[in-house]
């Protein structure tokens, strides 16, 4: 039988098999009722995080093959990667119910080329937006307290969210950009005036959450800029440092947010 030989290609034939590889994303996923298919976290940091509901598979970096084969493949893909300015990562956080399911749709290479984060916060009827607001306790929301946890946990640990495999070398983000997705077109959504109902302005009360977390300091070193966007809208950070993170570590805690190790 006849074998394919790719380093027979010529180079720029090569390249666009890399570039094709690092922009290849699937689609988000379809959710319904059954979350068979899916696994709650175990952490304990968290407790039982019966509202994250994790893929089963293994997550898996598109192009670690490529990376591993052998050092011609190895240095031509660092190349591109690196003519690119890095890769960026593709997350979609779908808000079923109380509950938020994340998948990565894009995972180009190991965190160390990362640039970017793209995450798809899919909030699908208005009535799961009621989760985004604050709770009880003036806290966020279950499914905005479960996006923050899970961001936490992704600089933590990596693209698998929690303990169980050795963690990556600290690596620092350009941009973490949320997008905010709807499905319906109600006023309740960018509702500001009533901020003690937790069904009111969850548009305005992740907003909120996010400048809070950028003034904390904890994402210094971590990530440089935060970009929030809704409705053809957005508003966007710098992250800078602060002297006393302790003041702050206490209180984002149970989100997975501690100063840990850092870049820069």
């Amino acid at each position: 039988m006849a074998t394919f030989e790719f380093l027979c290609l010529p180079r720029e034939l090569r390249d666009r098999v890399y570039i094709f590889l690092l922009e290849c994303e699937i689609q988000p996923p379809h959710v319904t009722g059954n979350i068979s298919g899916r696994w709650m976290c175990y952490d304990k940091k968290w407790g039982h995080n019966d509202g994250i509901k994790f893929e089963n598979e293994t997550v898996r970096i598109s192009s670690l093959g490529l990376l591993r084969t052998n050092r011609q493949t190895s240095t031509e893909l660092r190349e591109v990667i690196a003519r690119r300015g890095g890769v960026t990562y593709k997350l979609d956080c779908t808000a079923h119910y109380n509950q938020l399911w994340p998948t990565w749709l894009s995972l180009p290479a190991p965190p160390q080329y990362l640039k970017d984060i793209e995450v798809d916060f899919r909030v699908l009827t208005y009535g799961n937006a009621q989760f985004v607001g604050y709770n009880g306790y003036r806290g966020p929301g279950r499914i905005l307290t479960h996006l923050l946890q899970l961001l936490g946990g992704f600089f933590a640990y990596g693209p698998q969210f929690s303990k169980g495999r050795e963690p990556p070398s600290p690596f620092c983000v350009d941009t973490i950009t949320i997008i905010f997705w709807r499905s319906e077109d109600t006023e309740n959504w960018v509702d500001t005036k009533n901020r003690e109902d937790s069904s009111k302005g969850p548009i305005y009360n992740l907003k909120e959450w996010l400048e809070k977390l950028q003034l904390t300091g904890l994402l210094f070193g971590k990530v440089r800029r935060i970009r929030f966007c809704w409705d053809g809208m957005m508003n966007e950070w710098e992250v800078f440092d602060k002297r006393d993170k302790s003041l702050y570590t206490q209180d984002w805690a149970p989100y997975g947010w501690t100063p840990g190790r850092t870049v820069g």
